[in-house]
């Protein structure tokens, strides 16, 4: 039951509105419940005044993050794109990328990671918004 209850709470919580630069934008997160939260509590310092303003009545923000470690190596890797609204498309034209770190260290570093690269794959998809419409 509670992980039901969970999933159903991710869910809800990665559809909710943000606002950034006085527009409300809607994003969906595909990610562990850590790395959901570490990039909704970012997310809108890096949406743009342009897309606020010509993109956001039609389309979505969607991100795809994971976290994968080894005993001698932690890494984060998202995608990141953008969709008409109430599509369930694979962003196909998305920006991906990875970021890693050296060491033994904890789960916590790879959400990180993913978290901090699927912000700079959505300062990326912003800066050409264009070519990585769906």
């Amino acid at each position: 039951m509670k992980k039901q209850f969970a999933a159903i709470t991710l869910a809800v919580l990665s559809t909710v509105p943000a606002s950034a630069f006085a527009c409300s934008f809607n994003y969906s997160i595909y990610a562990a419940e850590s790395i959901s939260k570490r990039i909704s509590a970012q997310i809108g310092k890096y949406v743009t005044n342009e897309y606020c303003q010509k993109y956001n009545k039609e389309y979505q923000i969607v991100i795809i993050a994971q976290g994968y470690m080894t005993e001698t190596l932690s890494v984060g890797h998202s995608i990141v794109g953008l969709r008409k609204r109430g599509s369930n498309v694979y962003p196909a034209n998305a920006r991906s990328g990875f970021r890693s770190k050296e060491g033994n260290h904890a789960v916590s570093v790879s959400f990180d990671l993913a978290a901090q690269t699927a912000m700079d794959n959505l300062i990326d998809v912003m800066s050409d918004m264009d070519a990585n419409l769906n």
